[in-house]
């Protein structure tokens, strides 16, 4: 189904999947959205070329998820912090750019498994690197205590 799509299109079809699935989280709480938007990513990166293109994937798809998952901080930083407003985009920017990074991590290792074995080793691969996405933010060193917008959290 993907394939017949250019990557470019893909790639904002995941940005676009990616917002929708912050609609999972408070205040809306529609649990169901990860288990709609998964698969399509998880389907782009089964159809990917190279695991580069299928990191771009997990990339576009964590940039919409985060994108609109952690905008409230920009509200923060902005009005409470008095950061003038384009020091506040450039940094919220920087922040999605860089948590957009443990799904293309994800997709990137799915993607390199999956050429290299069957199908269901991905499938494993896949659900380990997630679960590696959402382990990395909270305890880095970088943004330790990341608690927020993890799929974790939707299936507990």
């Amino acid at each position: 189904m993907l394939q017949k799509l250019h990557p470019l299109l893909i790639c904002a079809l995941l940005i676009a999947l990616g917002v929708v699935n912050t609609f999972a989280y408070a205040p809306y709480q529609y649990s169901f959205m990860p288990l709609l938007t998964l698969p399509v990513l998880a389907l782009s990166i089964w159809q990917a070329q190279s695991p580069k293109q299928a990191a771009w994937f997990g990339w576009s798809y964590g940039v919409g998820w985060f994108g609109l998952g952690v905008s409230w901080v920009h509200v923060s930083i902005a009005t409470f912090g008095g950061m003038p407003l384009v020091f506040s985009l450039g940094i919220m920017a920087a922040l999605v750019a860089y948590l957009a990074l443990f799904p293309a991590l994800a997709a990137w290792l799915a993607a390199f498994w999956l050429k290299h074995r069957d199908c269901l080793s991905c499938r494993i691969y896949l659900g380990m690197g997630y679960r590696a996405k959402t382990f990395v933010p909270g305890y880095s060193l970088v943004f330790h205590g990341y608690p927020w917008d993890t799929l974790k959290q939707q299936v507990i």
